[in-house]
């Protein structure tokens, strides 16, 4: 695949995720170093980068997403998402790197608040502002205009605010 992204010429998003849809949700695949997913997710998705950069995709085309309930527990999507900015922080593997992150209505939210997918427009308003506050560049969200509300305060809070 990293070939074929290279050769294509387009912008790529590396999800982190271990196994697939079936197998993602067993013990083995939620196990990270140290305890740390923050560490396990970094490592793992730097592999990935390098791999795309060593097969000619260009470094300005990729974006990586920590994968949010992928192959976590709901208390490993929050330390995540709290800690989202140490991913691409200065002096690691993905310096630098713009993020994207899906919050939206997920099971680490309900987990929290204990309420349906449905009912969790709130809860996703809550991890999208603390994802801008870690630095997220993009977000992907099923609540387009509530959440529009949302990253216009929460940059106005978090970023520079102009008039």
């Amino acid at each position: 695949m990293y070939g074929a992204m290279a050769k294509a010429n387009v912008p790529v998003c590396f999800m982190h995720m271990r196994g697939d849809s079936k197998t993602m949700v067993l013990a083995e695949n939620k196990e990270y170093p140290e305890d740390d997913v923050v560490i396990g997710v970094r490592e793992e998705l730097a592999v990935r980068v390098h791999n795309a950069l060593q097969a000619g995709v260009r470094r300005w085309h990729i974006l990586i997403d920590p994968g949010l309930g992928f192959a976590k527990h709901p208390h490993q999507s929050i330390q995540l998402l709290r800690s989202l900015s140490q991913v691409v922080a200065r002096g690691q593997d993905l310096e630098g790197f713009p993020t994207l992150v899906g919050p939206s209505r997920k099971g680490f939210i309900g987990a929290v608040i204990n309420k349906t997918e449905a009912d969790r427009v709130f809860g996703t308003a809550a991890a999208c502002s603390a994802l801008i506050a870690e630095g997220v560049d993009v977000l992907r969200v099923h609540d387009v205009s509530e959440m529009s509300d949302v990253v216009k305060i929460s940059d106005a809070i978090w970023r520079v605010y102009k008039k």
